[in-house]
């Protein structure tokens, strides 16, 4: 069966109720997944790797992470501010993780 990624799939086993009532704008809410794939079909790295080519990621959106440490942003942007496609691939392979903040207010 697919997973459901709604909101009530993404909280879940917690309701939407028990979400709203209880923790909604007064608790942070941390579900623990003993699945490490419960995400895996949410975002995969050609989605990640199309907006980053074909839209103007800039410098605040995108940072390159590895062991808890943040690289230095001229290492991955470009001459204009927005991430370099290539850079970005050439670290995510050598073991940087892309993070992408506000990317919901980008994709559809």
């Amino acid at each position: 069966m697919p997973r459901r990624f709604d909101f009530a799939g993404l909280i879940a086993p917690v309701s939407q109720g028990a979400f709203f009532s209880d923790t909604y704008e007064r608790n942070h809410l941390v579900i623990a997944r003993s699945d490490p794939t419960f995400y895996a079909g949410l975002l995969d790295l050609d989605t990640v790797m199309n907006c980053i080519e074909t839209m103007p990621i800039l410098a605040d959106a995108i940072s390159m992470v590895k062991f808890g440490a943040d690289q230095h942003p001229t290492d991955y942007l470009g001459a204009d501010r927005t991430a370099d496609p290539r850079r970005v691939l050439a670290m995510f392979d050598d073991g940087w993780t892309i993070a992408l903040n506000r990317m919901e207010m980008q994709l559809p």
